[in-house]
């Protein structure tokens, strides 16, 4: 994170797509974590959601590295849910290997998450 103290992430490589403007009025309250299902920089995960009707606020990468794909103000589309969605941070966690090491995720990445 490049700043804890005004939460500024590591870097901002915004989605034009596939989130919504604003939160609906609703508040948030909650944080929800998922991993990629795959080992995914902030490039790649963001071209995936580029091509998938899908997206997270953050991404954390396996060293850590945080990046803001969506606008905390704005709904990412990450639980399957609108009123999860429109009432949460989604962040999204690097896998450090895949399937067959049954998807690990770095301390670091955890730590930063």
């Amino acid at each position: 994170m490049k700043s804890w103290e005004t939460l500024e992430p590591d870097r901002v490589k915004l989605l034009n797509k596939h989130f919504t403007p604003g939160r609906g009025g609703k508040k948030i309250d909650k944080v929800v974590i998922h991993h990629n299902a795959g080992v995914l920089s902030i490039d790649q995960i963001w071209q995936v959601w580029q091509d998938r009707q899908a997206s997270a606020h953050y991404q954390i990468t396996t060293t850590g590295e945080i990046g803001q794909l969506v606008w905390d103000r704005d709904t990412a589309w990450h639980a399957a849910n609108q009123h999860i969605n429109q009432t949460s941070i989604g962040l999204e966690f690097s896998n450090s290997a895949g399937a067959n090491a049954d998807w690990p995720i770095t301390d670091k990445t955890i730590e930063e998450g």
